[in-house]
């Protein structure tokens, strides 16, 4: 579908809008968007741990912590995320697919303390659509196709020693074709520029009912079959480190959206152990977790990165009273899982010209083989029925947006298959 340019500056303002304070101007504002539809249920909220390979482009340390128990996984998305839906433009849209390969040490030495490396490759696509190019007397003359992407390399460690920590960096290689000026190898004018930048991060879980369990040398269940559980999992990541992003004019330059992010969640269930297999009955997660832009402009139209900090995140006031404020972006997140069958997800999002509030759920589909494990095979010896419950895993997951005070991205929804392999 051919548009103007106008809908291409709509998308800028999402990210540049004065409905805050703290208005910042980056190049580049499609990597400021929530890939995972498993978090962005719960208001893009990424300070969780999940077997999900795409919450490694919000942090790659999360690609660690997978490696812990994960062999491989991939979650695709099921259909294109309609980008701006208010305007009905189809090829306006945006996309994701991640997937990730693991290792970890336990199933060769399983007395010590397991170590996981990682990989995970994903790449996320804004299409902006095809534009009409006019002369001067309003002519059409042709056409061009505006996108933007990232691909991502991510390479990650864990160690799950009492604790569960994952370490990573994430190399992106970013492709933005957005106008038709300068010239190709075809001899086609286009804006097609490569740039570079990475992400560092952190991710650590404290299952403090288990390390309770191993001090005492004793499980803390009840009724014999139950397991409570009770974790805290903290994060912490910097992304989009790059230098500038030029175009045509070298002297004219803009920053990449550079963050630090912070956050945690707290996660309390109870889960059922029988014939070697687990069975979470119930569970409930509650999070939080703040964004500051490491950009600065000055009055006189010049910028400069910031030193890689919190910066203006208060972990008091923003991460545990919850409070909001003009200088940190805040999301806060909560779910709540049944059988190990369903999830639901809710959260809010204050962004900047992005204030939406979420909701979302997945759908888990090999929890039928773990019940027919449990209740059916043969206690002595592991079935093929077994093995899938045991090492397979596939879900669907959705998420949507409202947008607040008649917000263009009202009504976006994300749709994605995931599957792993343990």
């Amino acid at each position: 579908m051919k548009r103007t340019l106008y809908i291409f500056f709509t998308f800028l303002f999402l990210f540049t809008s004065p409905v805050f304070p703290q208005v910042i101007t980056t190049a580049l504002p499609f990597l400021l968007i929530g890939a995972s539809p498993t978090t962005n249920g719960m208001g893009e909220l990424s300070s969780v741990e999940s077997n999900d390979p795409m919450l490694g482009i919000a942090n790659p340390g999360h690609i660690g912590l997978q490696s812990l128990t994960t062999y491989a996984s991939a979650n695709l998305y099921e259909n294109k995320t309609q980008w701006l839906p208010i305007f009905g433009l189809s090829d306006l849209y945006y996309q994701a697919n991640a997937g990730m390969l693991g290792v970890h040490s336990g199933d060769f030495i399983p007395t010590a303390p397991n170590i996981g490396l990682g990989f995970a490759y994903s790449k996320v696509l804004m299409n902006l659509g095809e534009f009409i190019q006019t002369n001067e007397t309003g002519q059409e003359v042709g056409s061009w196709q505006a996108y933007e992407y990232s691909e991502n390399h991510t390479y990650s460690i864990g160690v799950d020693y009492f604790v569960r920590l994952g370490l990573g960096y994430t190399s992106k290689r970013i492709i933005s074709h957005l106008a038709p000026v300068g010239t190709d190898s075809a001899g086609k004018a286009t804006i097609n520029d490569k740039f570079s930048a990475h992400d560092i991060g952190a991710v650590l879980t404290v299952p403090v009912l288990d390390i309770i369990s191993q001090t005492m040398s004793t499980p803390l269940k009840f009724v014999s079959l139950f397991l409570p559980t009770f974790d805290i999992t903290t994060s912490y990541s910097l992304n989009n480190i790059g230098g500038n992003v030029t175009y045509m004019d070298g002297s004219q330059s803009d920053p990449f959206p550079r963050t630090v992010n912070a956050g945690y969640s707290l996660r309390a269930g109870v889960v059922l152990e029988m014939r070697n297999q687990t069975f979470e009955i119930a569970s409930v997660m509650l999070g939080r977790e703040a964004q500051d832009y490491l950009v600065r402009w000055t009055s006189n139209g010049t910028w400069e990165y910031l030193p890689a900090s919190l910066h203006d995140i208060n972990i008091m006031d923003n991460l545990i009273k919850g409070k909001e404020n003009s200088n940190v972006l805040l999301r806060k997140g909560w779910s709540w899982s049944l059988f190990d069958i369903a999830t639901f997800r809710y959260g809010s999002n204050r962004e900047i010209g992005r204030a939406f509030n979420t909701r979302g759920y997945s759908l888990r589909f090999t929890t039928v083989f773990r019940l027919l494990d449990i209740f059916f095979s043969n206690q002595d010896a592991e079935t093929p029925i077994g093995f899938i419950a045991k090492h397979l895993d596939a879900q669907y997951n959705y998420a949507e947006y409202e947008g607040l005070d008649g917000s263009p991205i009202n009504g976006t929804t994300f749709t994605s298959i995931s599957i792993s392999l343990k």
